[in-house]
């Protein structure tokens, strides 16, 4: 288990806090991968959404920085500007830095263990335990291929095929 702040006698751990409900804003849905870091950005949790995503065990990955100050590609987990193909991975430290929750926008792609890369949408947001503060991120995002594939179907019609 790996230790997070420590007030007196009541040392916590995410497991802990993960079985009694203790972090704030992470809602259980199972479309949605999820991964929760530390305030070092280290990986505490991913569901098993995530893990299909990024095509890497929970158990592989769990201690590991998830490339949190945008530097070159980790092996398992990259995000990128689909246009530029510039790194992103500096928004899970952009948001712990600034205690804020970042929506990641519709040109944003993961690249995933085997280098693919899949569209995706969702939200990186400070993890907070109350007593506690801000003691990591929630990272909350699905496969977008489907929703971008649509939307470019949707955009490329003649304008009289849009009903308006």
């Amino acid at each position: 288990m790996h230790p997070i702040p420590n007030v007196g006698n009541d040392r916590l751990t995410f497991d802990s806090m993960l079985a009694h409900g203790a972090v704030q804003g992470l809602s259980e849905s199972i479309d949605d991968a999820k991964i929760l870091t530390d305030i070092a950005g280290r990986i505490q949790y991913m569901n098993l959404a995530a893990e299909q995503l990024i095509g890497i065990r929970f158990e592989q990955t769990r201690g590991r920085p998830l490339n949190t100050r945008g530097l070159p590609y980790t092996d398992f987990f990259n995000l990128i500007d689909e246009v530029s193909q510039k790194s992103l991975n500096g928004l899970v430290a952009a948001c712990i830095a600034n205690d804020e929750t970042l929506t990641l926008g519709n040109k944003v792609a993961l690249v995933n263990s085997e280098g693919e890369q899949i569209p995706i949408g969702g939200s990186i947001s400070p993890m907070r335990v109350e007593g506690f503060g801000t003691i990591g991120a929630i990272m909350a995002f699905r496969d977008a291929t489907a929703t971008r594939h649509l939307m470019g179907r949707v955009f490329d019609l003649p304008i009289s095929h849009v009903a308006l």
